[in-house]
């Protein structure tokens, strides 16, 4: 069965603190995708405070609305992170590009 994806992270942008600044992605919007959105911080903050499944992963080539995915995104105490044990301070999107 597919995963239902709200919004998909392909790449991300940190601050000098390492916290998100800003994500580039695609948000689902019925049965299909957006073009690529950018948010920042607080708008990625608000998606997860309603519950939306955000996961990164990349767009296959040529195929329109299909992603492959890598890791769910979590809030954990104002951080933002795929990894169950996270040891650095910030947020934390492993092996998500930056751009």
């Amino acid at each position: 069965m597919a995963v239902k994806v709200d919004f998909l992270i392909e790449a991300v942008r940190y601050d000098a603190e390492h916290r998100i600044q800003q994500v580039r992605g695609y948000e689902r919007r019925g049965p299909t995708y957006s073009d690529l959105v950018i948010l920042d911080r607080a708008q990625l903050l608000d998606l997860l405070k309603r519950g939306k499944k955000v996961y990164t992963g990349r767009r296959k080539d040529r195929l329109a609305s299909t992603f492959d995915l890598e890791r769910k995104v979590s809030r954990k105490e104002a951080a933002i992170t795929n990894l169950e044990a996270k040891t650095e301070p910030g947020d934390y999107l492993q092996d998500t590009p930056l751009f």
